[in-house]
């Protein structure tokens, strides 16, 4: 249980930095900070759908399992 609760701490650092960097990547590739809303909001939509889908059907997969999961399919 530690680890979970220590790794789900630490990858929050990266989901704070979300909103700044989003907006910084729109600014350079289109020159407007209003687009970086929208990968906010995407990104949002996405983990609501995530958390609603275990909490439907549950998995039974080990905590560190589902916890590295979660943290490298933002990333593909």
């Amino acid at each position: 249980m530690a680890v979970v609760t220590a790794a789900s701490t630490l990858s929050q650092l990266g989901q704070g930095w979300l909103a700044i960097a989003a907006i910084a990547l729109s600014i350079g590739w289109i020159g407007s900070p209003s687009d970086g809303a929208l990968v906010v909001t995407s990104f949002a939509v996405g983990s609501l759908l995530g958390a609603l889908c275990e909490t439907v059907r549950p998995t039974r997969a080990r905590p560190y399992a589902v916890m590295m999961a979660g943290f490298f399919a933002p990333a593909c």
